[in-house]
């Protein structure tokens, strides 16, 4: 079932630019897994924003401003990322994008969200991205 949902648009960000291929976690394997996901969900996206080569501490990407000012003027309803680190990687500047989003009606979808999909969802998300950032910076440390 497909729905006429011209609201719904991808959010996709990788710092190495295409990045990895294999994995699935460069910008084009992003992309393919949130518009399998949207077709799975009957959602018909409108739109693919794209920070590629931009780093997650960056927060005035060309293509997230021009998500959140799309956001800001009514003409987004859900927005579809992978995870939570593709929005960004400072936690409080994530939850203010967060809130604002939420405050305009927005829905926020991570795919692979390991809390759900709410506020506090957001912030346990937050803080797990956190700590694997603090472990993969340790010798010996985990890396995902």
């Amino acid at each position: 079932m497909v729905t006429h949902d011209k609201g719904t648009v991808i959010y996709v960000r990788s710092a190495h630019g295409a990045g990895d291929t294999e994995s699935g976690t460069g910008i084009a394997g992003q992309r393919d897994e949130l518009l399998a996901y949207a077709a799975r969900r009957g959602y018909e996206v409108s739109h693919i924003y794209v920070d590629e080569g931009a780093s997650g501490l960056d927060f005035g990407r060309v293509a997230l401003q021009q998500m959140l000012a799309d956001a800001r003027a009514g003409e987004i309803e859900r927005i579809l990322m992978t995870d939570l680190a593709r929005l960004g990687r400072q936690l409080d500047k994530v939850i203010e994008i967060e809130e604002t989003l939420h405050s305009l009606g927005v829905e926020v979808i991570y795919i692979h969200a390991i809390f759900g999909n709410d506020s506090m969802a957001a912030f346990l998300q937050g803080m797990h991205a956190y700590m694997e950032d603090i472990l993969s910076a340790i010798p010996g440390g985990e890396q995902n």
